[in-house]
């Protein structure tokens, strides 16, 4: 959509002056003036020709009337307000002069053609006009964005306008549907906010309103519901004489309008909880963690009494004292003393899994709705590449990231693959790629006969060093022509991959300005980062093209599937295309091109919907984990983690750390061997790809923070249904292996 319509971020606001100006072209003036000093981004006004309007017999409006005895009809009325088009070219330029906007609702076809003629970003179509089909079609020829007003319509009507606008290729986010009642003023218990909701999602718009009450509470109300773009009528003086004078802010709550409205904006920030950086220093003084109320010697049982909650709170929570009862001080403790993990011995006892008792590193959560969907993809058929469920699961999850499409695909790696076809990836070209991820990911660019360029990553983040690759593009690179290539190879550099490890984003505001200047594609691995957020924005929706993996251990799982999203809806159609063979006809077994058998069934995408439904709940118990692991591992120097970027909110996919050789005086390897032998799986992190066999001919930089990070890594259970005596006991574990080894 065009960024004139407003965004999800930001909105668009149109002091409405309308015909506020009585016909006199210096109060219309006075009137962009305000406009602009009040700080909308648009000041609309009306044009029409009085005589193609109405005609002679047309009574005006109730509220159009200015005394009971006012018998004058709309045509008089009308032909007192209208604006030449010499008077358009002055409101332009006194527009530029102020730098606001110039709009025009046009109510006939001569008008239209007037506004078209004079290069408005916005065209919109009056509540009057909905079903004036004439004016629907001209506007349907042309490429502006359109901002529809719906009021006295149905949902049917609506649906009829919108129709012919995008009848001659329009897409519908090129249209902005806008709740309106049409009475001046409007009583407050017939605007109808919730309607913003309905608009969205019958329609598949983006929505706003065009306001028409008293004061300010309802424009405001509805940015807060979800208003990209909010009309609202204005004047100089609201006792002058004319139709729309009663119902307009006078310019000192125009201005309150707009400040209000862009707090509001400020104030949504993002659709998860989390501790604001103002709030974050509050957090150790206002909070509590435990504390001892008497002496304990060495060797002493921790019981309940022993323990009380006090500021501040640097230490452990007193949600975990359950946890901790039954185990025995390791040092001498005094009262008042506040208690760390290390201050303790691990759990003994049964709580300790021994050979046999497995606590695995990732399994699917299965504990909402999954059986009932399968049995009901298998009761009514359903059960291979078309069906019901994986429509609605392609939609909720386009649904939950905010993109316009997404594509369901049979595993993560034919997503990728596709990903990268559709995006334009080509044989011979290079894509730029970290060398920490999983083989999949190089996989999938030489499946195209392309190669892999692989880079180092950032030692904090763990993700593709932005840094190292600007520097490899200004020194390892030769741009003539508009075409970049690698120096060493000669090959084409077109593109770039990103992989959010682990489920961190990687840090795509400057790749993004990096693959502009070069004039790169961005192709998103977003295999592992579901409900992962970079400054507030989901990952996997700010490149072109990205995929995701529905893998058994991913955050969610259908057994084995994928997902090509994107906010081009040629690429998804492209994409879901390709993935069904590239068969032409739902009939006729027309190929045209080599496709692929790449679709998700019915059955995994049930399991799928219902895997979604608990992603929230998810997403909270893997942070919890992460943070209780970090809590426990801080005070151990042999010990770090992927850190969490002030820019990151990260879903916690894999909780990994890092176990420092020459401190710790043990290796990740043993450590993994250690916690096998007690029945904890754990893992090494990915091999770096530059240095496996398939990959050999292809270039690398030098990447010694990927070997390194390889080598220090180790991956530890972190199940979403991970319980704290599980969790307690592999904290133990580690930590009493490492503080029995460190020097």
């Amino acid at each position: 959509m065009s960024q004139a319509l407003g965004s999800y971020l930001r909105t668009l606001i149109i002091a409405e002056a309308g015909v506020n100006h009585n016909g006199d072209i210096k109060q219309a003036l006075a009137l962009v003036r305000m406009a602009a000093e009040c700080g909308a981004d648009y000041v609309k006004f009306q044009t029409f020709r009085a005589a193609a309007l109405v005609s002679p017999a047309a009574p005006k409006a109730e509220y159009q009337r200015q005394s009971p005895g006012d018998q004058e009809g709309q045509l008089a009325m009308l032909q007192r307000l209208e604006l030449s088009p010499s008077d358009h070219h002055l409101l332009i330029e006194e527009c530029a002069r102020h730098g606001i906007g110039f709009l025009s609702t046009a109510f006939d076809l001569p008008s239209l053609e007037l506004l078209m003629n004079l290069g408005l970003d916005i065209l919109k179509v009056p509540s009057g006009e909905i079903t004036n089909a004439f004016l629907l079609e001209r506007i349907a020829q042309s490429d502006h964005p359109v901002l529809l007003s719906t009021g006295m319509s149905t949902l049917e009507e609506i649906e009829a306008a919108i129709g012919l606008l995008t009848s001659q290729g329009r897409k519908r986010d090129a249209v902005t549907v806008l709740q309106c009642t049409t009475e001046y003023p409007t009583p407050f218990d017939e605007v109808n906010l919730r309607c913003l909701a309905t608009l969205r999602q019958t329609f598949g718009t983006k929505v706003g309103l065009s306001d028409h009450t008293v004061g300010i509470a309802v424009p405001i109300a509805a940015v807060a519901l979800g208003a990209t773009v909010v009309e609202k009528h204005f004047t100089l003086d609201r006792t002058l004489p004319g139709p729309d004078h009663a119902a307009s802010l006078e310019p000192a709550e125009l201005a309150a309008m707009v400040r209000a409205i862009r707090q509001v904006e400020r104030s949504l920030g993002a659709a998860h909880k989390e501790v604001g950086p103002s709030e974050a220093k509050n957090r150790v003084v206002a909070r509590k963690s435990l504390h001892l109320t008497r002496d304990l010697e060495p060797g002493s049982v921790l019981e309940p009494e022993h323990l009380t909650a006090k500021r501040p709170g640097d230490g452990l929570s007193p949600m975990r004292w359950r946890a901790l009862v039954g185990r025995r001080a390791l040092r001498p403790l005094k009262t008042g003393e506040k208690l760390l993990e290390t201050d303790l011995a691990p759990r003994e006892g049964p709580d300790l899994p021994a050979a046999g008792h497995r606590t695995p590193l990732s399994v699917p959560t299965i504990n909402g709705n999954e059986w009932s969907y399968v049995k009901e993809s298998l009761d009514t058929g359903w059960v291979s590449s078309n069906g019901p469920f994986v429509t609605r699961f392609e939609k909720e999850i386009s649904q939950w990231l905010g993109t316009k499409a997404a594509v369901a695909t049979s595993c993560g790696t034919a997503a990728l693959h596709l990903a990268l076809l559709v995006a334009g990836v080509e044989r011979n070209d290079e894509v730029l790629m970290p060398a920490l991820t999983f083989i999949a990911s190089a996989n999938a660019v030489r499946y195209l006969d392309a190669w892999p360029t692989f880079l180092d990553v950032d030692p904090e983040t763990w993700q593709l060093d932005v840094g190292r690759l600007e520097s490899f593009l200004a020194d390892q690179c030769a741009i003539q022509g508009g075409v970049i290539t690698n120096k060493a190879t000669g090959r084409r550099v077109t593109t770039v991959m990103p992989v959010h490890l682990l489920g961190h984003p990687c840090d795509m505001a400057p790749l993004l300005e990096l693959s502009q200047r070069y004039g790169l594609r961005v192709v998103e691995d977003n295999a592992e980062a579901l409900g992962s957020y970079y400054r507030n924005i989901p990952t996997g929706t700010q490149s072109l093209v990205s995929a995701l993996s529905f893998n058994g251990n991913k955050i969610i799982t259908t057994g084995g599937g994928g997902m090509v999203v994107t906010n081009d809806l040629a690429l998804a159609d492209r994409a879901r295309y390709l993935s069904t063979q590239a068969r032409e006809c739902p009939v006729e077994y027309i190929h045209n091109e080599v496709g692929f058998n790449y679709r998700m069934t019915n059955l995994s995408a049930a399991v799928g919907v219902a895997q979604l439904e608990d992603l929230p709940a998810r997403l909270e118990r893997k942070r919890a984990i992460a943070h209780r692991y970090i809590a426990a591992f801080r005070a151990q120097a042999a010990l770090d983690w992927q850190r969490e970027a002030e820019w990151a909110r990260s879903n916690w996919w894999l909780f990994t750390i890092l176990v420092e050789e020459v401190v710790a005086g043990c290796s990740s390897r043993a450590l993994m061997e250690h916690l096998r032998e007690h029945g904890v799986e754990a893992r090494p992190l990915f091999h770096p790809l530059d240095s496996l066999p398939p990959f050999q001919t292809c270039y690398s930089a030098q990447t010694p923070v990927a070997h390194r990070l390889h080598r220090q890594a180790l991956c530890l259970p972190c199940s979403a249904d991970l319980s704290e005596p599980q969790q307690d006991a592999v904290i133990a574990m580690v930590l009493s292996f490492v503080n029995g080894h460190t020097k």
